[in-house]
């Protein structure tokens, strides 16, 4: 029987798969299938995470952000969580009210914290997403892994690497931000450290591809346990040959998987290298320690493959001596020109991050106060519906006490028990007003679909149960505050 098969239509693809169920014992699923069958053996499932917050992002009064640890071995894992707008506020008024803190004093950037929620799946992509219900009161400002990271920074600073490029303010070199390059007097010969069948290493290829000088390439792993090391002696193998410069080109990924990176030992061999070390890691956002050890860091391949392609034109561009001879007049003067103008570009950066910290402070509290304000509101017009309902009541109750003192007298008359009877349905109809107020409402008889802030305003105005149940919508009460 012949396993292998070159082209086949869609029936014989099919029959092929149900002779393979056949033989395996056991009915085979689409991918979408089997992600749904995941999804479906975690549904409800609540489980309580614990972890330092990465990547924090709001968007549409919603929080999304990533949980990150290490496990014994030093490996960094992580869950993408999130807190959407129906769970926020019921966090944040439990924080508030029992604990006196924020939502954002604890999911920040670097806070270790618990969260307690719900596993879900994205059917498209089989990623895993923690929805958050509730969030543990106590918090750390500074997690395991950034602690880490700020011991980290303290070795590099000993050994000598520019407080500058230790600044959490630090940013790759690119034209717009006035950063010199130093680049070697002779380009001849790039050594290219890289992983296999990078994307990134294609690009920086392409860019080189035209510009005369020899790269050559050295495929390393950048992951798992081996890789540190195998990246630390590609990098001693290299600094031993006469090359101009060394590349590290590392395509763009979630944060664990540029985590190798950030450790100690990689940052110090890229600094201590005799060989002018230029680190294109990851997306323009991420800055890890090898970028700040390095004599130069871009935001992608492309972009570091594009900045040498353009050295090397204005360097041959220049080759003549009265272009020398001008550049090295007028040297200094623009030297000084860019510093300033970076100077200027790392303040504006500053103001611009405290500008969006007091943006995001300023929101949370505009939130905090409309909830407040319609909860007012909500429980403004059922205090009033339930003071006039007993108000009814105690006036039924008193003309029954003052018929009853009748009996003394004598008035026992069919008009004297019709009066009792009535006033005491008057009395009972009159208590329960306030839970006739809450109660569902036939669908044809409640009032217009109003918004929330409407709904709040015109409750408190109500006067009677009648007028306050004829707010519902749909005829079944949603009670946002007392569930």
């Amino acid at each position: 029987m012949n396993d292998d098969y070159e082209t086949l239509s869609a029936e014989d693809i099919a029959i092929v798969h149900d002779t393979n169920d056949r033989l395996l014992n056991r009915p085979s699923v689409d991918p979408s299938e089997a992600v749904l069958l995941a999804a479906n053996a975690l549904v409800e499932r609540r489980v309580s995470v614990r972890g330092e917050c990465r990547n924090c992002r709001t968007y549409a009064a919603s929080i999304y952000f990533d949980i990150a640890c290490t496990d014994p071995e030093g490996n960094i894992s992580l869950i993408g969580a999130r807190i959407v707008q129906r769970h926020y506020r019921k966090i944040a008024r439990y924080l508030q009210s029992q604990h006196g803190t924020k939502i954002g004093n604890q999911v920040a950037e670097g806070h270790e914290v618990t969260v307690e929620g719900v596993l879900s799946l994205d059917l498209a992509t089989g990623g895993l997403t923690l929805d958050a219900r509730r969030l543990g009161p106590g918090y750390s400002r500074r997690g395991r892994l950034a602690v880490a990271g700020d011991e980290t920074l303290a070795k590099l600073q000993q050994i000598g690497v520019p407080r500058a490029r230790l600044s959490s303010n630090d940013v790759h070199h690119r034209p717009e931000n006035g950063r010199t390059v130093p680049w070697p007097s002779v380009f001849r010969t790039i050594k290219l450290i890289t992983t296999f069948k990078s994307q990134g290493a294609e690009d920086f290829m392409r860019q080189m591809s035209r510009t005369g000088v020899t790269v050559q390439r050295v495929n390393v792993p950048m992951r798992g346990t081996d890789a540190p090391d195998a990246f630390i002696e590609a990098m001693r193998e290299t600094a031993a040959f006469e090359v101009s410069a060394i590349v590290v080109v590392r395509g763009g990924g979630r944060w664990p998987t540029l985590a190798m990176f950030d450790r100690f030992d990689i940052a110090e061999s890229i600094y201590r290298s005799p060989v002018p070390v230029l680190t294109a890691i990851g997306h323009s956002e991420d800055i890890t320690m090898a970028d700040r050890c390095a004599a130069a860091s871009f935001d992608t391949p492309t972009a570091a493959g594009s900045a040498i392609a353009k050295h090397l034109r204005m360097r041959v561009a220049g080759s003549s001596e009265r272009r020398s001879s001008d550049r090295n007049v007028h040297a200094p003067r623009w030297v000084a020109e860019m510093e300033r103008q970076a100077e200027g570009v790392r303040q504006a950066r500053e103001k611009v991050g405290q500008l969006e910290a007091d943006l995001a402070q300023a929101i949370a509290d505009k939130d905090q106060w409309i909830v407040q304000w319609h909860e007012q509101a909500y429980r403004a017009g059922l205090t009033a519906v339930r003071l006039r309902s007993l108000a009814g009541a105690a006036i039924a109750l008193a003309g029954v006490s003052t018929l009853v003192t009748g009996i003394d007298r004598g008035c026992l008359s069919g008009w004297w028990w019709s009066l009792v009877a009535c006033l005491t349905v008057g009395g009972v109809h009159a208590f329960l007003g306030a839970r006739r107020a809450t109660s569902p409402v036939a669908r044809g008889k409640c009032g217009p679909v109003l918004d929330w802030d409407t709904w709040c305003s015109t409750a408190s105005k109500a006067s009677t149960p009648r007028q306050f149940r004829r707010l519902w919508q749909g005829g079944q009460p949603v009670n946002r505050f007392d569930a």
